[in-house]
């Protein structure tokens, strides 16, 4: 093929015809992802300094700088504590339940403000005969769950 009076190789026109494709699709890519900045959606800077489109959402943690335990002793009491955020743009009941090794041990509910934070103390009582447990927080309205395993010490 000759352009500008200079035989050209196919494989240079294949690959500027590729890089041509390339910036195409990631302009559209580019365009779908601001879609929300043309809707009216609201964007977020995180953390990290990137942009993030805001969500609305139930978060369920276990509360950072708390040290969750490892091991147990038989028939002691366990407390520890969880967190419930309500970004869901309304006030919320978060019924919950607490599970060891799958049954159901406590069961309570609380209501949130939207954009409130609420962390949750539970103590349970720990069985004598099992080698290792599984406590999870189950929100009931919600598939959200978090768990921890203690081993017998």
């Amino acid at each position: 093929m000759k352009l500008f009076k200079k035989e050209v190789d196919g494989r240079f026109v294949i690959l500027v015809v590729l890089v041509v494709l390339f910036v195409v699709s990631g302009a559209g890519i580019v365009m779908m992802r601001h879609k929300g900045d043309v809707t009216g959606e609201k964007n977020e800077l995180s953390a990290t300094g990137g942009a993030q489109q805001s969500s609305k959402e139930t978060k369920l943690y276990f509360t950072p700088g708390v040290s969750l335990p490892t091991n147990y002793l038989p028939g002691e009491n366990l407390d520890f504590s969880f967190t419930i955020e309500n970004q869901e743009g309304r006030t919320l009941d978060y019924p919950y339940t607490v599970l060891l090794n799958g049954t159901q041990v406590a069961s309570h509910s609380i209501n949130l403000k939207d954009n409130s934070t609420k962390e949750i103390q539970e103590r349970i009582t720990l069985p004598k005969d099992q080698q290792s447990l599984t406590i999870e927080i189950k929100l009931t309205n919600q598939p959200k769950t978090i768990r921890f395993v203690l081993n017998r010490a």
